[in-house]
């Protein structure tokens, strides 16, 4: 009997260290947490290049509402838009805590105006989900899917989209 239970116990330690062993290298991926007029919203980290502080925005004469104007951003001139008209969101001043996320998507590169940077995290696929269905339609074009953070929902928006949305009401001359 002791022999076999021996042999048990040899066999569950075995297992054990083979599953102690095994290990998952789950792929996360990067998200920038802003606000946009108090709604929580986030870039996939890879598309945005830097964060700048609000400087001076140049208006530019005869441009559509959410192309805010440039600045002049690490010696380079950067367009900066408002994409809260194109979301559908309400527009909000810009305050001491406002940001620019200098962002890159396919390419086009452009400055976005946010409201706050909240902040920069990793997190495994598996925590993106499915955009809501109840979602506001002018929203949720622009929407990849939602992530939780700090117990709330933040939705992932599509900066290819909304580019893509920008340049085709450029060519309309919006």
């Amino acid at each position: 009997m002791d022999d076999k239970r021996e042999s048990m116990e040899k066999t569950l330690e075995e297992r054990e260290e083979l599953e102690l062993g095994v290990e998952f290298e789950e792929e996360s991926i990067q998200f920038v947490i802003v606000t946009l007029a108090e709604q929580w919203c986030a870039f996939y980290g890879s598309a945005v290049t830097s964060i700048a502080t609000v400087e001076t925005i140049t208006p530019i004469p005869g441009t559509p509402d959410y192309l805010l104007g440039v600045m002049y951003y690490q010696g380079r001139v950067e367009s900066v838009l408002d994409i809260k008209s194109i979301l559908g969101i309400r527009d909000s001043a810009i305050t001491g805590k406002s940001r620019v996320a200098i962002t890159l998507s396919g390419e086009v590169q452009s400055g976005i105006l946010v409201d706050t940077v909240e902040d920069v995290v990793d997190l495994p696929e598996r925590k993106i989900f499915a955009p809501l269905h109840t979602m506001e339609q002018a929203k949720k074009e622009f929407v990849t899917g939602e992530i939780e953070y700090r117990e709330r929902n933040v939705v992932i928006l599509d900066l290819a989209k909304i580019f893509e949305r920008v340049l085709k009401q450029e060519d309309r001359g919006a």
